[in-house]
């Protein structure tokens, strides 16, 4: 297996890194420096030139009288073309996909890691995933101060067979100064062997889902060690602030990158900690519950600008966010938005059916210890069972703190139980789900259980 995902590694690097990415990397540094209405109109000509593909390839849009002037493709959008989410994509494949649906054998297919219980298939065109890429690196670079970044990543990657019991469960990708190790394989027994081989390659950044960096955080608390990484990106789920008060204390600094399989938004985090929208890489709206534009919280919405093979027009995501006014100190123009507050599936309720945010929720557990791990988790409209795994040092006491914190900080009309398991399984794709309301989630699809 090591030597295939070797071959595969030099293939990536060679058609990705090599020969594409660089120049692409520059022509993103120069659109950085674009003002306000030059970024506009350049996201405008993106826009009308994604219709023209979606007229062109995909049924639903086929009828579509696609304005001349690209000045005017935002109107036009917002007026002609329907806001469609993840249920069209799944019931209505031969109107939203390529050739209705059908993949040929060469066809580029990302797939969701099905975190609300259903994976969905994306086509992508070849120029879109280099264009990931470069933006992607582009993210790394305006926050590093080393030319040549040197990398560890801890994240889903399959490098070794799931039933490896012993070490190395990680792989040397020299060409790109990469260390990938198994986020699968990070347990309390193989913590000391993982924080003792990225300590020893002394990477500049670290790339991580935030539960699996706070993880490893924790297991360098618990074994009295110490270890220290420039950056942190965390992608993929949601960064809450009691993770991110652990992984800066104990690891290094952390910033967020906010993305997702469809590749309708991007928002990266500078260095004064706001998140932007990256406007030449898509274009978001923020609509409430009936579609409409608002000024506060709602949903994300977006339209591809680089994929060619399938472009989403108007795709409304389950997250939700805001837009954050005014300039950032960090000189950027692109606009800013609110931390994401987290899927709609994933909003837990009291008793009397008002809405929790999971961020609301970390306050139950500070300054909480003995717990190695941990689920919020909605089971009925009356009950919460909170899913510990308990460390050795684990008491009776420190749940119970967790029940009191609830009452104290989160809302008093939650009804909770502890619950001691062994492991709180990972999705399919190695992530976490931290917070999950089981009334309104298919689950048995999503976990290798």
């Amino acid at each position: 297996m090591f030597i295939v995902k070797k071959f595969t590694l030099l293939f990536r690097f060679l058609l990705l890194d090599v020969f594409f990415i660089k120049r692409r990397i520059n022509t993103l540094e120069l659109r950085s420096k674009l003002d306000i209405d030059e970024m506009n109109d350049l996201q405008n000509s993106f826009l009308l030139k994604s219709l023209h593909i979606a007229k062109k390839k995909l049924a639903a849009y086929h009828d579509l009288k696609v304005p001349t002037e690209s000045s005017e493709i935002k109107k036009f959008i917002s007026s002609h073309c329907p806001v469609i989410t993840k249920e069209d994509l799944l019931t209505k494949r031969s109107q939203y996909y390529p050739n209705k649906g059908k993949a040929h054998f060469l066809q580029i297919v990302g797939k969701s890691s099905g975190t609300t219980g259903t994976p969905l298939e994306v086509f992508r065109s070849f120029d879109s995933i280099l264009w990931e890429n470069a933006f992607v690196k582009r993210h790394w670079q305006s926050l590093c101060n080393v030319k040549t970044i040197r990398r560890a990543t801890l994240r889903g990657d399959k490098i070794v067979d799931s039933s490896q019991n012993k070490k190395p469960y990680w792989i040397y990708n020299k060409i790109e100064n990469q260390l990938i190790l198994s986020s699968r394989h990070l347990t309390k027994e193989t913590s000391k062997d993982f924080i003792s081989v990225i300590k020893q390659f002394s990477p500049d950044i670290l790339q991580a889902y935030p539960s699996t960096a706070f993880q490893l955080a924790q297991y360098v608390i618990d074994n009295q060690l110490v270890i220290k990484i420039p950056y942190i990106f965390t992608a993929s789920e949601m960064l809450y602030p009691y993770q991110r008060e652990v992984i800066e204390n104990t690891i290094g600094q952390v910033f967020d990158f906010y993305g997702m399989a469809e590749r309708v938004a991007m928002a990266t985090e500078c260095r004064f900690k706001n998140l932007h929208i990256n406007s030449d890489y898509s274009y978001v709206e923020i609509l409430d519950e009936n579609n409409n534009p608002t000024d506060e919280e709602g949903f994300i919405v977006g339209t591809t600008l680089h994929n060619s093979i399938m472009p989403l027009i108007r795709y409304k995501l389950s997250d939700r966010t805001k837009w954050k006014k005014g300039l950032c100190q960090c000189g950027s123009n692109y606009p800013m938005i609110e931390p994401i507050s987290g899927k709609f599936e994933d909003i837990i309720y009291d008793t009397e059916q008002q809405a929790i945010s999971p961020s609301l929720i970390t306050f139950a557990f500070k300054g909480v210890n003995n717990i190695e791990r941990s689920q919020v988790a909605q089971i009925s409209s009356q009950k919460w069972v909170i899913r510990l795994v308990p460390t050795k040092n684990y008491r009776s006491s420190d749940g119970s703190q967790i029940l009191k914190n609830l009452k104290m900080f989160v809302s008093h009309n939650i009804n909770a139980e502890i619950q001691l398991v062994n492991e709180i399984p990972r999705t399919v794709a190695g992530k976490y789900r931290w917070v999950i309301n089981e009334t309104t989630t298919k689950i048995e699809s999503e976990y290798n259980v």
